[in-house]
């Protein structure tokens, strides 16, 4: 019964930012929904098939840092929470609750309008590379454990590659 929730976050979500944005929103959030409840629940995360910082990026573009630092450390941790209801993980706090990746995910929303005159592909390959920093200075000394560098790097490659191939299209919605 709980595997409801999954087309239920769907369509509540995209009813929210319809409102919110109308439909390039809904394809955003659908694109951050599709990360967190299936890709990250099917996907092993060395491959780094993840995308969840193109679509904080387009996020904080359409609507602004504020706004998108707000949605993206509120919104991630609710969808990461009805997941990991529908598939109980392992995870180091508990469901719901903002982590410091949170933050930085609401950080990279913040900073993407501050970007704007660049290629789609140099912001996300800035943020991105900010972010994989931050990622491993947490892991380091606030989890106490060892950065998964070659996920970083396939992560790395992986959004360039969508955002190279599908940046324009993407930055169209807005």
């Amino acid at each position: 019964m709980l595997w409801l929730l999954a087309p239920a976050s769907l369509l509540a979500g995209s009813a929210m930012f319809f409102l919110l944005g109308g439909m390039p929103a809904v394809v955003i959030f659908s694109m951050l929904w599709f990360d967190k409840i299936v890709l990250r629940t099917v996907t092993l995360a060395i491959l780094g098939i993840e995308l969840t910082t193109i679509s904080t990026i387009l996020i904080g573009m359409a609507f602004g840092s504020v706004t998108g630092f707000i949605l993206a450390i509120v919104l991630i941790p609710v969808l990461e929470g009805v997941k990991m209801m529908i598939v109980p993980m392992p995870s180091e706090v508990p469901p719901f609750v903002p982590t410091p990746y949170h933050l930085l995910d609401g950080l990279v929303a913040a900073a993407a309008p501050l970007l704007l005159w660049l290629p789609f592909y140099a912001v996300v390959a800035a943020l991105l590379a900010g972010k994989l920093a931050a990622d491993a200075t947490i892991d380091t000394f606030v989890f106490s454990k060892p950065f998964d560098v070659i996920s970083g790097v396939t992560t790395f490659v992986f959004n360039i590659f969508i955002s190279w191939h599908f940046g324009a299209f993407l930055v169209s919605l807005l």
